[in-house]
Order: C-alpha cells, then structure tokens, then sequence
C-alpha cells in the first residue's frame, strides 16, 4: 500500500476524507512532491507522489550528491545520519538520522483509577526522519502480557479526547492498560476514517516503527466520572416499576441494587458477566433493557415496611440508575391467642 495505513471498524466509518499530515517542518517533503514513510522494521523508505521518480542522496549542505534510483518508491538503504534524500531538480529534501531505536517508552499522563482521563506520553525516540510525529492508540488487556486486547482510543474516532486520551471505565477495573505508540514520516499521507466509536480496532503490534508498553493495572474509581470526552460509560441499567434491576456491562462488573425507605436500607448484589461492547450508534433508538436480572429477596423487602421507596443501581461506588417504587404494606399475620378458660368459684 506504499505506506498507506488504513483501519476499519466493522463497516462503522462515517465520512472518508483525505488528509495529509504534516508538522512544521513536514512541507519539504510536500515541496518535493514525495512522501517519507517507516518500514515496520525502522528503516526509512520514500515515495513519490508525482511523475518524478528520480532520486538522489546528499550530504547535509546538499553540497555532494549522488543518484539513490529511478523507482517510485525506494529505500534509505543504510544511509548514515544526516543524509539527505530529495527528488532532481529539487532545492530542498528530507533529512534522515538513521533506524529508529527507542530510547524510552511509552507512557501516559494520569492516575490509573476507574473515572479517571489518562493521555499518553509519546515515546522517546532515536534515529528516523527530521520532523516526524506518533500516532498512539490505548488498549486494555486480560494479562499483564498483553494478550486479549481491545482498544479504548483511536485517533480516527470522532468524540475523543484531546492528547489520545482516554477515561478509564468503571468496567475495566483489574485489567492492564497498554500503550502503542507508531512513528510516523512527515508528509506521510493517509485516509482519514471518522469512527463512531473507538473500541474493537486492530491493535497495534510491536515493531521497529511501534512502541508497545503495559503500564498497569487499572484500580477501583475514587470519585465519579467528571471528563465529558470519550464514550458514553459502558454500563447501563434500568429499573423496573416493580423494582427489578436489568444491568449490562460491556467488560462485567459487581452491581448493587439498593432500596431505602424510612431509615432503613436492604441491598443485592451480583456479578455480572460481561455483554460485550455496545451496538454502534444508529443502529438502535432505545436499547432493549435485556441484561442480568438484579432483585430484592420478598423477606428483604418487608423489612422495609412498603410505601414510596427509593431504588438505586451501583456499579464501583457510581449510581447508574434511580427511581421510586411504590412497595405493598406488608402482610401482617393474624395473632390467634388461645384463651384459657378457668372455672371459678361458685
């Protein structure tokens, strides 16, 4: 694909524009109408946009050059730091510095809680092209090794947070936050794909070009969600007129249903299994509330001695759904005494 790297979700791309991506000093390579692009081993390779594909490699002053081939597309080829490769006929060029080597990993920024926004911190890199950029993405896992992983950020989704950050949901407590972090040329050009969501895309592998890190576990919320970015929580429940709870959590969660009225409160709690990632958007006006079932025991309920009780459903400390419930008066067994009769005195 000539260093084309396209991802797709399910079929869930809303617009298709193309982009190229540029930093400051990326408009070289657009002068010179070529791309600078990473093998997956490091190396660097280039590729021209337009009808000149005659390529030359100098020195830093552009004082030497030589002839680096006539193909569209060609290699760095062991090229020592300070190369420049450019296109005949052209003033300027792309300055390379050798295969990419990391120096440090990738990071993020934020506390590791449930509810909390976590931005990653690029890697720290050697080598590679004059003004090249990363592109991150953040996963979370089953194992500390990486394995079983479904992705959280995605630069291509529409509603994410600034940075390719990410708030950690409630449902993913206990499982490991992984890091990717691709280097890319300047004047590298992609499509652009406008996700709706940003779960289920391909993960990043490790390579020469991708910076990969397990940063942890993800603990227990210390507080309610407060950042706006990102999607919508991925546990949702409902509570019937009847007071019966239906939960679903996308990763499984331990939900409570609580119930007070008077001073007194009863509680259940459950475990509940993981449903999957939700449905993309559109594709449902109202979700059906079809989860695992959460009830009050009959005993439970009489302690609470009827009338208009308020009803609540937890997940991690978090109230994901309220309501008032009127309850029956209880049914008052029937007190049989039995009378003895004495014989008095005549």
């Amino acid at each position: 694909m000539f260093g084309l790297r396209m991802r797709f979700l399910l079929g869930a791309a809303i617009a298709i524009v193309a982009l190229a991506t540029a930093s400051a000093q990326a408009a070289r390579p657009f002068e010179l109408g070529a791309q600078t692009l990473y093998n997956a081993d490091g190396s660097g390779k280039l590729f021209a946009n337009g009808s000149n594909t005659t390529w030359e490699r100098c020195n830093p002053d552009l004082s030497v050059c030589e002839a680096a081939g006539t193909t569209r597309e060609i290699s760095t080829q062991g090229a020592p730091d300070g190369t420049v490769f450019k296109l005949q006929g052209n003033a300027t060029g792309a300055v390379w510095h050798g295969n990419l080597s990391i120096v440090a990993p990738p990071s993020v920024q934020g506390v590791l809680s449930a509810n909390e926004l976590v931005t990653p911190v690029p890697t720290g890199w050697q080598g590679g092209w004059d003004g090249s950029f990363d592109q991150t993405q953040l996963a979370v896992c089953e194992t500390p090794a990486g394995e079983d992983c479904t992705s959280i950020s995605d630069r291509k989704y529409v509603g994410g947070c600034e940075g390719g950050g990410a708030v950690l949901d409630l449902s993913l407590v206990g499982r490991y936050l992984r890091i990717a972090d691709r280097r890319m040329g300047p004047g590298t050009i992609e499509t652009l794909d406008a996700y709706t969501s940003p779960f289920g895309h391909p993960i990043m592998p490790a390579e020469g070009d991708t910076a990969v890190a397990i940063v942890g576990q993800i603990g227990p919320a210390t507080h309610e969600r407060t950042a706006t970015c990102g999607p919508k929580p991925l546990v949702e429940a409902w509570i019937s007129s009847s007071g019966v709870a239906k939960v679903l959590c996308a990763f499984g969660c331990q939900a409570t249903l609580a119930a007070g009225h008077a001073g007194r409160t009863v509680r259940a709690t459950l475990q509940v299994p993981a449903t999957g990632l939700p449905p993309l958007p559109g594709t449902s006006s109202a979700p059906e509330p079809s989860g695992s079932t959460l009830a009050l025991s009959p005993a439970a309920l009489k302690r609470l001695g009827g009338g208009r009780t308020r009803f609540a459903v937890e997940v991690g400390g978090q109230v994901f759904a309220g309501t008032s419930v009127k309850l029956p008066s209880p049914k008052h067994a029937k007190k049989h005494h039995k009378h003895k009769h004495r014989r008095g005195k005549r």
